[in-house]
């Protein structure tokens, strides 16, 4: 008796470790996170009068080779970039604080071909510093989920992929934002 209770216990307790690392594995993935800054030598405003127009994004961002607009710099507002590489994507305006000096927006129209991600929320927002405020920091954060969200992504569309193309896409703008401003 003593033996097939202890038998039974085993045999729930093993079931029960299996289907606990079963639904660990199939979990799916988790938020990638993804944060750039830069200090540019100018005033914050100056800076903000740049990046106030949502679709002005073109005219700074090397990796940006076209970009179609719609709407003012409000809530909703689309705009659809072409990228260096051909692909396009759409990304829409979620809020846009003018007296905070940051917005949000999100990702409404995957390709990932165009970055390697399924969806991805970013904010921008500056800071002043320096002496009397001539130096202006802009912050470029992220969070992403990796295009193939799969339990077995191939490299090219997992976290990795996922998190260096974005991380690239934030820093080259912010790079490019510098060099239209300083």
């Amino acid at each position: 008796m003593y033996n097939r209770c202890l038998s039974a216990l085993l045999h729930g307790a093993l079931a029960l470790l299996l289907a606990g690392a079963s639904a660990a594995r199939a979990h799916g993935p988790t938020p990638q996170k993804v944060d750039a800054t830069i200090d540019i030598m100018a005033p914050c405003e100056l800076v903000w009068s740049r990046l106030l127009d949502f679709g002005d994004i073109g005219a700074w961002h090397p990796q940006v080779t076209e970009v179609e607009a719609t709407g003012a710099a409000k809530r909703g507002s689309k705009r659809s970039l072409t990228l260096a590489n051909g692909e396009s994507l759409t990304e829409m305006l979620v809020t846009m604080d003018r007296s905070a000096q940051t917005f949000s927006y999100r990702l409404a129209q995957e390709n990932i071909h165009a970055l390697p991600v399924s969806f991805y929320t970013a904010q921008m927002s500056l800071e002043r510093g320096g002496i009397a405020g001539r130096v202006c920091t802009v912050s470029w954060s992220g969070r992403l989920y990796r295009a193939d969200t799969t339990n077995e992504p191939p490299e090219a569309f997992n976290d990795e992929a996922a998190v260096s193309a974005l991380s690239a896409f934030f820093q080259d703008g912010l790079n490019g934002l510098k060099e239209a401003l300083e």
